[in-house]
């Protein structure tokens, strides 16, 4: 399975697109609907190609379990501390369950650990490798992604940290929440492998996303940890052929 220069060019230019809209509707009262959507219509593309890789007992289980086990950590270290220290939401990614997360959590974690799941089966075939590249993959998009997320607002750090205000327990709480998920996935697919690289564009696009965010908000740091993700992506396995 490889995913041809064209496929990542046409991924390429819809996130330098949108990575364009978030940037300058940020401060517009349509911000909030409009991110509610794209993360509504990720995780219904994500459910969809897990569909289409596996069968609906099966996507419909990962989902449920995933979804409910994000919305349990992340409320979990918004009242403790644990895994990622001590936050709050803001309004910006919808409705808060409980007024303490945000229903599209549910959506959104599943799409992100299949993605990646998807990506860890084209780097390796051992069953517990996968679990260690997928967590490793979840890791460095975070390492990418929540300083924008943070920056615009998405939710709000008690104590900020070093990296551009993110605590450094949030990304072993990142370690710790991925290697569960993983595990989850592994457990459900058994043997069977998802081979669709549109999962792994949903990865892919994802990294872009932020990436030209970080570009704007001049956070350089993850711009450079991503264009090494891409480096070994494309000089390693092949990617681009």
């Amino acid at each position: 399975m490889n995913i041809s220069l064209k496929e990542f060019k046409a991924v390429l230019v819809i996130n330098m697109i949108s990575a364009l809209l978030i940037f300058l509707t940020k401060d517009l009262s349509i911000f909030p609907i409009m991110l509610q959507i794209v993360l509504f219509l990720l995780g219904s593309t994500g459910f969809y190609l897990l569909y289409k890789s596996t069968n609906f007992k099966t996507t419909i289980s990962i989902f449920i379990i995933l979804g409910l086990y994000g919305l349990f950590i992340e409320a979990t270290s918004i009242r403790t501390g644990f895994p990622y220290s001590r936050f709050e939401y803001s309004d910006l990614m919808g409705y808060k369950i409980s007024n303490v997360v945000p229903y599209t959590v549910f959506l959104i974690w599943p799409t992100l650990v299949i993605s990646a799941y998807s990506l860890s089966e084209f780097i390796t075939k051992n069953r517990m490798n996968k679990i260690i590249v997928t967590t490793i993959l979840l890791l460095l998009l975070d390492l990418v992604f929540d300083p924008v997320a943070t920056s615009l607002g998405f939710w709000m750090w008690d104590k900020s940290g070093i990296y551009y205000g993110v605590p450094a327990l949030n990304f072993v709480g990142w370690i710790f929440s991925s290697l569960v998920s993983a595990f989850i996935v592994n457990l459900f697919l058994k043997k069977h492998s998802l081979d669709n690289k549109y999962l792994i564009l949903i990865y892919i696009g994802n990294l872009l996303l932020w990436t030209f965010l970080c570009i704007k908000l001049g956070m350089y740091i993850p711009v450079i940890i991503s264009i090494l993700i891409f480096i070994v992506l494309f000089k390693k396995f092949n990617l681009d052929k």
